[in-house]
């Protein structure tokens, strides 16, 4: 009996070692490829001005970006991609449409995991299109905004919805899984 115990312990142990030797490989393959949720430090890669008049929707699909929408100082549309990679990110004006598509890079993640992106969207304050934002891990914040319809959608990002509209013309149409839901 004492010789099945100490047999399990070697082989729990043993599955521990290989499993610690494996992550050790792969960091030192490619260590851009793990993240473990620790780093804030977003860096400008991608900046786009577009035309209020020209754009009735914006449509955001990010994997694991953090995404901010903010009211803006002009009369423009100004998006800001942060993070490592330009390639992540692509912008496309199409009709009235402009989509945000960020292309994942197939990172592992590990326990904490928290995004190393950030997409921020500008808007002016009269800004009456629609906004659709679908995020998988990434959390999604909505500051003051009018006369707007919002669909968001995300796995288990949080989403935070902040409206100082007197006129609450603000549609919300807002779904997650497993993350939190925050409208003041």
């Amino acid at each position: 009996m004492k010789n099945k115990g100490l047999i399990a312990i070697i082989i729990t142990l043993s599955i521990i070692i290989a499993i610690l030797i494996s992550l050790v490989v792969v960091l030192l393959i490619n260590p851009t490829k793990i993240n473990f949720g620790v780093n804030k430090n977003y860096q400008l890669i991608k900046a786009k001005q577009y035309s209020k008049e020209n754009i009735n929707t914006i449509k955001l699909n990010l994997t694991n970006s953090n995404f901010e929408l903010k009211l803006s100082n002009d009369n423009m549309i100004n998006v800001e991609y942060y993070g490592k990679d330009k390639d992540t990110i692509t912008y496309d004006l199409k009709q009235d449409i402009l989509s945000i598509n960020e292309i994942n890079k197939h990172n592992f993640c590990f326990g904490l995991c928290d995004s190393n992106t950030k997409t921020i969207i500008y808007i002016p304050e009269d800004y009456s299109g629609n906004l659709e934002i679908e995020t998988v891990s990434g959390d999604v914040e909505v500051n003051r905004i009018n006369d707007t319809y919002i669909n968001a959608k995300t796995v288990s990002g949080e989403l935070e919805i902040y409206n100082n509209n007197k006129r609450n013309d603000l549609i919300l149409n807002i779904a997650t899984i497993s993350g939190d839901i925050e409208i003041e």
